[in-house]
């Protein structure tokens, strides 16, 4: 079933985080159910991502990972607050832009993600590999 679609305008600050910045983004709901955000602010690229983060969603990802590619920014911050599940292609996708941050002197910043999605994250080693934010 498609959700509506929608757009937000939130401001967040994480202190104290390596990541952390002020920044004001639109969430844009895609036809899938992905909703994705690709905001740069100097040399950040920032993601919104929610619902269910799947081989179904993958060419949606490959598409935010060139995005990131394209932009030229040297870090990522991926917001997880709101995806419900992980799978495999979403590891992959971080794996991508993880990639493409490293190349670049960045980091990548995985942002509130919760209790089950960080447990992938853990049991996966991207745990280790990014920074995680609360």
């Amino acid at each position: 079933m498609e959700r509506p679609s929608r757009a937000a305008t939130d401001h967040r600050t994480w202190p104290g985080s390596p990541c952390s910045d002020r920044t004001s983004y639109r969430v844009i709901e895609s036809s899938g159910g992905l909703p994705k955000k690709r905001s740069q602010t100097g040399d950040s690229f920032r993601i919104v991502l929610h619902g269910e983060v799947d081989l179904v969603r993958n060419t949606e990802l490959l598409v935010l990972v060139a995005d990131f590619r394209r932009s030229g920014a040297v870090d990522v911050r991926v917001d997880l607050e709101q995806v419900d599940f992980m799978d495999s292609a979403g590891l992959m996708a971080l794996g991508h832009l993880r990639e493409i941050a490293v190349r670049r002197g960045g980091t990548v910043c995985l942002v509130r993600p919760n209790r089950p999605v960080r447990r992938i994250l853990d049991v996966s080693g991207f745990g280790a590999l990014c920074d995680i934010v609360d």
